[in-house]
């Protein structure tokens, strides 16, 4: 998901991101108009949000990956 634009809505609900040691979702520049980070169950690997701009992030902290970066990701209002 690198350096998409999604205008709308971006839904991962009930998906299952595993790859303990490595980058299990990748979103480094990702803009989104509103995005849903709900999984099935706790991310296990990286998740990289660096440089990501949100007008809306939907989640759920207790599924959050241990690793999750936020450099420089902004949330639009």
């Amino acid at each position: 998901m690198a350096r998409t634009r999604i205008g709308g809505h971006a839904d991962l609900r009930q998906v299952t991101l595993i790859n303990p040691g490595g980058i299990a979702l990748g979103a480094v520049a990702l803009q989104a108009a509103e995005f849903s980070l709900l999984p099935a169950q706790p991310v296990d690997g990286t998740v990289n949000f660096s440089h990501a701009k949100f007008g809306v992030l939907r989640d759920d902290p207790a599924r959050w990956s241990t690793n999750i970066r936020f450099d420089a990701a902004v949330l639009l209002r």
